[in-house]
């Protein structure tokens, strides 16, 4: 699974490095002496990881030994979301011509009748819609808490694309073992009472970037709290970048969260 993830393959790519690369085999454990599993079961197994949330335990267990490095979380966590397409195309509209009544063919009339119009369901029916900007985007989000100093990915959750990030801040901060008085960033999507009185309970620091309010100016205390949130929430987008130029993020490669 960590193979396939960090080199971008389908099932198919992984059976075949199974098959014909070395060092594929070496950290697998594996040898040439032993049949390699088919491209179904890395498919069935993938699924069971996923149910069972074993790359959830991954991650910690990655961020525990990078820990004992030194590096871990110790100024703050960064919360944001990204935009995931899925793997499937949206629904599509077709026209279905249907054959006139009748036995005989009308001379000087064509064969079809009438189109008729049909809707073909996506194959990724756990994928939604949303809208950012001008751009229409049918797929997946992927909520994820950075540390503040380094970038690195301490939590992630996928939801459908139309859930609302602000939804997504507590249950990311609630998964990690952050110390009280640790800040917490995030744009201003999140910034709702919930979500200031949930840190507040929690004993946490509030860098939740502030929306202007109807038909007010925004007081200049609250701008240059923003921007200075603003200079420090590039890590997190760094991160996205990094998960999408590398490891495809920018398009899902299976269906289904």
């Amino acid at each position: 699974m960590l193979v396939q993830s960090w080199y971008k393959l389908s099932d198919y790519q992984t059976e075949e490095q199974l098959v014909f690369n070395t060092m594929f085999l070496w950290f697998c454990q594996l040898s040439m002496e032993n049949p390699v599993p088919d491209n179904s079961t890395i498919c069935r197994w993938r699924g069971r990881f996923s149910e069972k949330r074993i790359y959830e335990k991954l991650l910690q267990e990655i961020n525990h030994q990078l820990s004992k490095h030194e590096i871990r979380i110790t100024e703050g966590v960064i919360v944001d979301a990204t935009l995931v397409e899925s793997h499937a195309r949206p629904r599509r509209i077709e026209f279905i011509e249907t054959e006139p009544v009748g036995d005989d063919e009308i001379p000087g009339q064509t064969t079809f009748q009438a189109p008729v119009l049909t809707i073909e369901e996506s194959k990724d029916p756990e994928a939604r819609w949303l809208k950012k900007g001008n751009k229409s985007i049918h797929g997946y989000k992927g909520h994820t808490a950075v540390d503040k100093t380094h970038g690195l990915v301490q939590a992630i959750d996928v939801t459908p694309a139309n859930v609302y990030d602000g939804h997504m801040l507590m249950p990311l901060v609630e998964s990690l073992e952050i110390p009280e008085d640790t800040e917490v960033l995030a744009d201003k999507g999140y910034c709702s009472q919930d979500n200031e009185d949930a840190l507040q309970e929690r004993e946490l620091v509030s860098g939740i970037m502030k929306k202007k309010k109807k038909n007010q100016d925004m007081p200049e205390e609250t701008k240059l709290f923003n921007y200075t949130l603003s200079t420090q929430r590039y890590r997190v987008e760094r991160s996205f970048g990094g998960l999408k130029k590398h490891f495809r993020w920018g398009r899902s490669i299976y269906m289904g969260l």
